[in-house]
């Protein structure tokens, strides 16, 4: 919206000047909403960011090989608990 446009439907400076307040303010509460957003568009997007960083440090690893050695430990420590008194 320009001031040329509301000149030529016949309004006056003062009701354009309060018009112009009016939609700076509407503009100024939807930027700072837009901020909000924005932010917390970027918090989530560190978020995944670290979250990917953390995953990635678990490929390659086999379940089922992690499994295999808890039940080998867990079998090492039943045999070894009389040696230690337990």
């Amino acid at each position: 919206m320009k001031k040329e446009e509301l000149t030529a439907l016949g309004l006056e400076q003062d009701v354009i000047d309060k018009i112009f307040a009016m939609n700076g303010k509407d503009i100024a509460a939807e930027k700072a909403k837009l901020a909000k957003v924005e932010g917390d568009r970027d918090n989530y997007k560190a978020q995944l960011d670290t979250a990917k960083e953390i995953l990635a440090k678990f490929d390659g690893v086999s379940i089922g090989d992690l499994k295999g050695q808890i039940t080998k430990l867990q079998e090492d420590i039943k045999a070894s608990a009389p040696a230690h008194g337990v």
